[in-house]
Order: C-alpha cells, then structure tokens, then sequence
C-alpha cells in the first residue's frame, strides 16, 4: 500500500488505521531519514492500539514498553529507536522480537540482517516540510 499524506496529523492517521490490523508478535519496522515522520506514525500507532499515554521517541533510552489488551490479554508495545546505536550485535533483540507484544522499530535498517523474516516495514519519504509518502509493505 502507498499513499501521501499533507501534514502530521494525516500521517499519525495512517499509522492509527495501520494499529487496527496488528495483533500480538506483529514487528512493524520503520524507515526515512531524520524529521521524516517515524515518530509521528509510530503515535498514531500507538493510539490505534489505544494507548493514551504521550508517546515519545526512545531515542535516549533505546526502548519504551506501553501496556495494551488486545483479545482480553496484557501485552506490551515494544517501541525501539536504533538511531544512536553504531553496534546492534548486543542489545538482545532476539529476546524482544520474541516477545508476545507487538515491536515497533525506528532506523530498522540499522538491523539489516538481524530482522525477522516475517514483518512489517513502512518506508517514509519525505516529499516538503509537510507532505509524506507512505509505503507499507508486509514481508
């Protein structure tokens, strides 16, 4: 699926219509360079799987866990930003793609081959200050 969006608040849209179809052990990679909207998606996610929390990037601190219930059961909303990590041999995220939540990674590509086979990836592109290209692929 590829669509443009206009602003921030159409881009955490998608992002709300793309938390609809994830369910538990889904990982959602995200790419685009710096400012390009991972983190305004990744709320929009996050409010589509109806966390009310304000949702801020890991960037400082790696990870972020946000408690959902999604079929009468707790899970977590892994949220990962790779932006700062140079070397990703020793974060353990066999561990956290294995997890029973839902994994959301920022800079994925920074994972390479480290990635799971089955995921989802959304490639962001930014078109002007305010306008987007989306594509969601599912792998």
């Amino acid at each position: 699926m590829e669509v443009k969006t206009a602003s921030a608040e159409e881009t955490q849209k998608i992002g709300k219509k793309l938390a609809h179809s994830l369910k538990a052990r889904d990982v959602v990679c995200l790419y685009g360079e710096l400012g390009s909207g991972k983190t305004v998606l990744a709320r929009g996610i996050a409010q589509g799987l109806g966390i009310t929390k304000r949702i801020l990037s890991p960037t400082f601190v790696l990870l972020r866990r946000y408690p959902i219930t999604q079929g009468g059961k707790k899970i977590f909303l892994e949220h990962l930003d790779l932006y700062r990590i140079e070397d990703t041999s020793m974060l353990g995220l066999d561990e956290i793609f294995d997890s029973p939540g839902i994994v959301l990674v920022e800079w994925a590509e920074k994972l390479k081959d480290s990635l799971p086979k089955k995921r989802i990836d959304v490639k962001i592109k930014k078109l002007n200050q305010n306008e987007r290209q989306i594509e969601i692929s599912h792998i």
